[in-house]
């Protein structure tokens, strides 16, 4: 009987547990006050982002918002956005009593989502806006061209772009949330909303959801539109989702298979979003308090360069890890603010029949933080921004017919550019599919020796044996995202001898080593003929 992952999981934790204390290196470069001048620029910085300007209804309210911040000891951005989120779901209460109306919930939906983005951002709002409008119009004049597509993907990319751009140059490295958040997740709206124009009318083949997914151009309104782009339940928080999705969710046919063909009532409704409500503060606990201890740049002390190569590597570890607790913060509860909506209804179980909420959910934090493969991790991390890569990026280069490689450093290409230009972020997707085809590699090798040709699982201490390896590694390359820089990544990767890329490389050519000798490929063989007496014997 195999031991429960979970207590596995625990133990784990607590063997890096010691490494608490160690990890507050107090780096002296994070304790030089800012100057007079350094706090007048980020006080005129934060105005700017916030976009309000003499006569605005909301600036009565920033004072408030930003006496509280002070209070509380966060900034007044995230308090702002924070709150933002947590006013959905009294929206969403509103929003599942309102008349069957779809033209009353998309008026709805648009006005208080367009609110909620004017308290945060201001002014800034009309980016997002009139980038929208303008994809519109594109999208009702190209129709299902073949160009509709690119165009609208170097469009919203080049807005989406400019805002990074702006942001680099009179705020390097600063963390002020701004319009760029929300624009982000619009453009992959965009993107997926022009794919599904030129997908009307089209033969999908072996891509079936692109059937359900594909959108008449001409039946489409500029309210509908809006209201899909601004919902208010995933604009600061996201998740993307498909116009088509919305729609069925405004116009009730989500919940044709519900017993009344009704949306689940408030009971059924406020569990789940209460339990995405308590990882969500749960998160943001780790981070007011625990995460601390884990600054990123602190890796680039001589404290950290001074201790033990296996406390460098579980510091790492757990810094990296830790930062990822205010993603999982804020995308809980813009979860549980969808969730108490009804937008993240996704059927039920065929086994239990129970009710499944999981449509908006955005990541599996067990399986980020301890996923068998690398790439369990990443598809399991951000998951619509994932999945919007893969139906989006990778599959439809893969259907011009492009080399698989291409397709896939392609995609991670367009995941660099859409999270900004910070050289860092080159690093972790380039790397990420690096240690992605790695991992492919090491499972084609591997599993012939150790998967049990009669059930298809592997060896519990295989199993765990991954995830630590995964984490170890994955928190190596994913350092440089939080550092920012190529030069912060490599001061710190050179601190803990560039293991990573090390045992990386060697396993990478053990492997092509090994899959050309006659051993391998005997027991390859033996392999691919049980696995597929295997399905023979499953399908009949």
């Amino acid at each position: 009987m195999r031991p429960p992952v979970a207590l596995v999981l625990v133990l784990l934790l607590a063997a890096l547990g010691p490494l608490c204390e160690g990890a507050s290196l107090g780096c002296p470069a994070t304790a030089v006050p800012d100057t007079p001048e350094q706090i007048a620029r980020q006080k005129e910085l934060s105005a700017q982002f916030l976009g309000h300007y003499p006569g605005d209804p909301f600036i009565p309210l920033d004072a408030k918002f930003d006496a509280l911040a002070a209070q509380v000891g966060i900034a007044g951005d995230v308090l702002r956005y924070f709150l933002g989120c947590l006013f959905c779901y009294v929206l969403a209460l509103v929003h599942a009593w309102l008349p069957d109306d779809p033209s009353l919930k998309h008026f709805y939906s648009f006005f208080w989502g367009f609110t909620i983005s004017w308290a945060c951002f201001g002014v800034n709002t009309f980016i997002p806006l009139i980038s929208s409008l303008f994809v519109l119009c594109i999208c009702k004049l190209m129709g299902s061209s073949k160009y509709t597509p690119p165009v609208v993907f170097f469009v919203a990319m080049g807005v989406t772009s400019a805002c990074h751009i702006y942001r680099l140059y009179i705020d390097y490295g600063g963390y002020t949330l701004d319009v760029s958040g929300p624009q982000m997740i619009i453009t992959i709206k965009l993107t997926q909303f022009a794919w599904n124009v030129y997908d009307h009318g089209k033969d999908a083949g072996k891509y079936t959801h692109r059937v359900a997914n594909a959108v008449d151009i001409g039946q489409v309104s500029f309210l509908q539109f809006l209201s899909f782009i601004f919902f208010f339940g995933g604009y600061l928080g996201g998740p993307a989702y498909e116009f088509q999705d919305y729609m069925r969710f405004t116009n009730g046919e989500m919940f044709k298979d519900e017993p009344n063909k009704q949306k689940p009532g408030l009971l059924a409704r406020i569990v789940p979003a209460g339990v995405s409500f308590a990882i969500s503060i749960s998160a943001l606990l780790i981070n007011l308090t625990v995460a601390k201890q884990f600054n990123a740049f602190a890796l680039l002390c001589d404290e950290f360069a001074a201790e033990p190569f296996y406390r460098q590597v579980g510091i790492l570890w757990l810094t990296v890890a830790l930062t990822r607790s205010k993603y999982y913060c804020i995308w809980n509860l813009a979860e549980g603010g969808m969730i108490l909506s009804g937008f993240g209804y996704n059927g039920r179980d065929k086994k239990t029949n129970t009710i499944l909420w999981d449509r908006c959910n955005n990541a599996k934090i067990l399986s980020v933080e301890f996923g068998e493969s690398i790439r369990e991790s990443i598809t399991e991390w951000n998951k619509k921004t994932s999945l919007w890569l893969r139906e989006y990026a990778y599959e439809r280069m893969m259907e011009f017919h492009f080399p698989q490689w291409i397709a896939m450093y392609g995609t991670m290409a367009v995941s660099a550019f859409w999270h900004g230009f910070y050289s860092g972020y080159y690093i972790t997707f380039g790397f990420g599919a690096w240690l992605q085809s790695v991992g492919k590699s090491m499972r084609a090798v591997l599993r012939p020796y150790f998967e049990d040709y009669a059930t298809g699982k592997t060896p519990f201490w295989y199993n765990m044996a991954g995830r630590v390896i995964t984490g170890i590694m994955l928190n190596f390359v994913t350092v440089s995202f939080m550092v920012v820089t190529i030069e912060n990544c490599l001061t710190i990767w050179k601190r803990v001898g560039y293991f990573g890329l090390v045992v990386g490389f060697t396993v990478q050519a053990g492997l092509i080593l090994w899959k050309m000798t006659p051993m391998f490929k005997a027991k390859n063989q033996v392999y691919r003929d049980a696995v597929a007496a295997r399905k023979a014997k499953k399908s009949q």
